[in-house]
């Protein structure tokens, strides 16, 4: 259905999805018999609170690409269902049985870095998870931004990455401009590589941005990385209603890893 020109794409989608007077629009009701994300949208209702509370907490917990455990973890305590995790860490939750079998994707992991090394004055050096950034601005996502590091024993340690001096900087608008990981250096507090590792960091530990979710004006929701984490919860809130009354066939939800 091509947006009308120049219209808000909010506005827009709320427009086709209930119509111009709030009721379901002819063309609404039309495309929800054969799409299933209207389904289930319509379904959960998460833009009009239910599911919230879910999305607020895993909005806020790490889940670096291959590190998506505490992610995991918080889906399988709150779904039932028969569920199997795959070496690959993803989750998949099945409810029901027969035909028709239907399966809903959700993602799981959020952009970020590993350690690579640290500075004999205990900074931590890092690399992205992906070979190519995900955004053409990304390591500037996380200049003078709170980060926590996780090791391999489940400690999470706070740290910040560190920004250039605005008082010593000249032409600011080009100067602070990070291009590459190896830009940036990441202050966990340690004064000198051994601190560092009597801290429990070590190569290969996950950096994530410090998330928090915080409410906005008109029921809306923001957080980092918001949008990945929308669809489990969506699947949560569909779960836990699939748990109460069986489908007709077979439903799986999936939780994808390392996307």
């Amino acid at each position: 259905e091509p947006r009308p020109k120049g219209a808000d794409t909010a506005n827009w989608h709320s427009h086709f999805m209930t119509g111009p007077k709030g009721g379901p629009s002819p063309r609404s009701k039309q495309r929800s018999r054969r799409n299933p994300f209207a389904v289930l949208c319509g379904l959960c209702g998460l833009c009009g609170g239910i599911g919230a509370a879910d999305l607020a907490r895993l909005a806020a917990l790490d889940g670096a690409s291959g590190y998506e455990g505490p992610v995991t973890a918080y889906l399988r305590q709150s779904l039932g269902g028969r569920q199997e995790v795959d070496n690959t860490g993803s989750l998949t939750v099945t409810f029901g049985a027969g035909r028709p079998h239907t399966m809903l994707l959700a993602g799981l992991d959020e952009p970020g870095y590993v350690v690579s090394g640290m500075t004999e004055d205990g900074y931590l050096r890092v690399q992205r998870l992906s070979s190519s950034p995900p955004h053409s601005r990304f390591e500037d996502f996380f200049v003078a931004q709170a980060v926590r590091v996780t090791t391999a024993g489940g400690k999470t340690l706070n740290g910040v990455v560190a920004a250039p001096s605005v008082h010593l900087q000249s032409e600011r608008s080009t100067t602070m401009r990070v291009d590459h990981p190896e830009e940036l250096y990441v202050d966990i507090g340690a004064r000198s590589q051994a601190q560092a590792r009597q801290a429990g960091v070590d190569l290969l530990d996950p950096v994530t941005l410090e998330k928090q979710a915080i409410e906005l004006g008109g029921g809306r929701m923001s957080a980092p990385w918001i949008s990945g984490r929308a669809g489990a919860a969506v699947l949560v809130e569909l779960g836990r209603r699939l748990a109460g009354a069986a489908p007709q066939g077979t439903v799986t939800l999936a939780f994808a890893s390392q996307q």
